[in-house]
């Protein structure tokens, strides 16, 4: 999340939908823009963006316990990435395209399952 500046901030603010009011959080993403996300039942997942460098951290957001957490990235992942398209289906995660720094653009599709935390290509 951008300031004015133009300076990548490290803290999300949280709303809750039945209040009018913020919550600043401190844990949380580290500071990013250009990331994606999308939401299965109460978890909302976040996936890459840039920071200092391109990012290939997956979060995700507890809306419940209001609590992040990092899931670990192991064997064959979509790598970091700035601007993927991400959607949720059921269980899974649907990430599509984004800017690689050294690559340039992807037209890659990856799959996370959210119950096995794992990567795959169709």
């Amino acid at each position: 999340m951008g300031n004015e500046q133009g300076s990548v901030l490290n803290r999300e603010p949280l709303q809750s939908p039945c209040k009018t009011s913020w919550n600043a959080s401190s844990d949380g993403l580290t500071g990013r823009e250009g990331h994606a996300a999308a939401s299965v039942n109460d978890k909302v997942y976040f996936y890459g963006g840039s920071g200092l460098d391109h990012l290939f951290e997956l979060s995700v957001f507890d809306v419940e316990d209001q609590k992040w957490k990092d899931i670990p990235v192991f064997g064959e992942n979509p790598g970091p990435l700035c601007s993927p398209s991400l959607t949720a289906v059921g269980c899974k995660l649907y990430l599509f395209g984004g800017l690689n720094r050294e690559t340039g653009w992807s037209n890659d599709i990856w799959i996370f399952d959210t119950d096995t935390a794992k990567w795959t290509r169709p």
